[in-house]
């Protein structure tokens, strides 16, 4: 119990005598496999929940997106315009992906801006009508209400790389909590991770909305939402 290990590489299974893709691997395998379900926060700022709870949380589509744009327009821009704009807009890293972090404070406190105004895929839309990007940066302050969603994850919907990288994180936190020496830097055990299918209505755990959000893009100033409660707390 006398190692010292590094959050990322996990240096210590170097002096192992056997190669480290095989621990990597059988690690995985035990760690994981006594778990159905891995506990996720999506944070998003929606209108109604009813969708949630009836549709359960899906991964990002274009169509969605400028069905989404349009309801915040309210009409007032062409649906064809929106598609448009959505069709040529550069989603790459979060088409097709759902979103979660491990640690909702850590969330709010340093990515609370997604809370005030909307996921990331919205603020790369009109990238060469700056107008009419700010327009729906307005727009996005607006309305909605900040929540963050909490989910028990199914392990089957991880892929073998996620899977893999959630195992080092567990295997290094214990060993640095069994570890006689002391680790001199504090590090976070709040994570992301992203899935590629739907997670159904029955996996959610529960919501809240958050009182204060911490603006980064304000200079750090509170955000304080006009309600903390929805239809559905």
């Amino acid at each position: 119990a006398n190692l010292f290990v590094n959050m990322k590489t996990l240096l210590y299974l170097d002096a192992t005598s056997r190669p480290r893709a095989t621990i990597v691997e059988e690690i995985t395998h035990t760690l994981l496999g006594k778990f159905g379900s891995m506990r996720g926060f999506h944070g998003c700022k929606p209108v109604s929940l009813a969708s949630y709870f009836e549709k359960g949380l899906l991964p990002l589509t274009r169509e969605w997106l400028s069905g989404h744009i349009y309801e915040l327009f309210e009409g007032r821009v062409a649906r064809s315009e929106i598609e448009q704009a959505v069709a040529n807009a550069d989603l790459r890293g979060r088409l097709g992906s759902l979103c979660f972090c491990t640690d909702a404070r850590e969330f709010i406190e340093f990515s609370g801006h997604y809370l005030i105004s909307g996921g990331e895929s919205l603020s790369c839309i009109w990238g060469d009508a700056p107008r009419r990007q700010i327009e729906l940066s307005d727009l996005r302050q607006q309305r909605g209400i900040p929540t963050m969603i909490e989910c028990a994850v199914p392990m089957g919907h991880l892929n073998a790389e996620w899977r893999e990288e959630i195992a080092r994180e567990l295997a290094t936190w214990w060993f640095k909590a069994k570890s006689v020496v002391p680790d001199p830097e504090e590090e976070s055990r709040d994570f992301c991770f992203a899935v590629q299918e739907s997670v159904p209505p029955e996996c959610i755990l529960g919501h809240f909305h958050p009182a204060r959000i911490p603006d980064v893009h304000n200079f750090g100033k509170n955000f304080v939402p006009d309600s903390f409660r929805c239809d559905h707390c």
